[in-house]
């Protein structure tokens, strides 16, 4: 690649995080823009938006994924700006492009080192859903300790969850208060709660304390009892749960070593021998076999991922 080129790669990169900045509109200080307190209450995260620009929002709305990425960022916790977003995808697979191109290596490399970069963001995103999701569901049995100790005291379900999104930290304690402020704004607090498994669509557990505190909003009964019975067998299959992945990082360590050995490879070829990797390309066996190696190898990763997503 000539110099001429690079310079206007670079300067295109620069020109998409201007346009960045410029959709994601002006920065405020600390959390401030992310998450809503009133005198007393409970923090909790707003949803991320598609720009801080109320025009783009309009124009991004229209867009297909752009309110799937939107759902995502929220259930990953990430509060990032849509567009922010996609413009740091598109910074990242030119920087990877550029930087594999300055090595040497060839144009195919480049355009599967520009993927990877794009894609980087994405796998983040899906990769903090589920971190989120697992923190959500180890921190359940002490929110029920504390919302089952606050019904018996005689509070109602709303108020118990104030006190216990007050209580606690981390992402449960946020989706509680959100909740919270959801019903104190006018929502049905049912609705409220049934929104919280939208965002924490991995956790089955946080699905059954929703059901059980629907159900004694809305039929009453013996609340603080129901929760002692579900934290008893909530805080079992959560201890079984973490035995069974400490068990199983190891061999997640060695699938996930064995599923990037061959990509690597191949990259570390095209790099140190990109001669003898285009003479294998301009072969059409050579097309062949790279092609075939390819596709079995992209069936095996999403063979080993769908195996690996039934890890909890």
């Amino acid at each position: 690649m000539n110099s001429v080129a690079l310079v206007v790669l670079f300067i295109a990169a620069l020109a998409l995080a201007q346009v960045a900045v410029w959709a994601s509109g002006r920065q405020t200080t600390g959390h401030a823009r992310l998450r809503s307190r009133h005198d007393g209450d409970p923090e909790w995260d707003r949803e991320p938006p598609l720009s801080n620009n109320p025009s783009l929002s309009e124009v991004l709305e229209t867009l297909p994924g752009m309110l799937a990425l939107q759902r995502l960022q929220a259930q990953a916790g990430n509060h990032m700006t849509a567009t922010t977003f996609v413009f740091a995808s598109l910074g990242l697979a030119i920087a990877a492009q550029v930087g594999t191109w300055i090595a040497g290596a060839p144009v195919l490399a480049g355009a599967l080192m520009g993927l990877a970069g794009a894609a980087a963001p994405f796998i983040y995103l899906f990769r903090a859903k589920r971190i989120r999701a697992r923190r959500i569901t180890d921190d359940l049995p002490r929110a029920l300790r504390a919302l089952s100790r606050l019904a018996n005291a005689g509070q109602g379900p709303a108020q118990a969850i104030r006190e216990t999104a007050l209580e606690l930290q981390g992402p449960l304690a946020r989706e509680l208060g959100r909740a919270f402020a959801e019903q104190r704004d006018g929502r049905p607090l049912r609705q409220a709660l049934e929104a919280m498994t939208d965002r924490v669509p991995d956790s089955v557990d946080l699905r059954i304390l929703i059901v059980a505190l629907v159900l004694s909003t809305e039929a009453g009964g013996d609340l603080g009892g129901l929760l002692e019975r579900i934290e008893t067998t909530l805080s079992s299959r959560i201890a079984l749960a973490q035995k069974a992945r400490a068990q199983q990082a190891q061999a997640r360590l060695a699938a996930g070593i064995l599923a990037a050995m061959p990509p690597l490879g191949v990259l570390g070829v095209a790099l140190v021998q990109p001669d003898h990797f285009m003479e294998g390309w301009a072969d059409p066996l050579g097309k062949v076999l790279y092609l075939s190696a390819g596709a079995w190898m992209t069936v095996g990763m999403v063979v080993v991922l769908l195996l690996l997503r039934r890890i909890r």
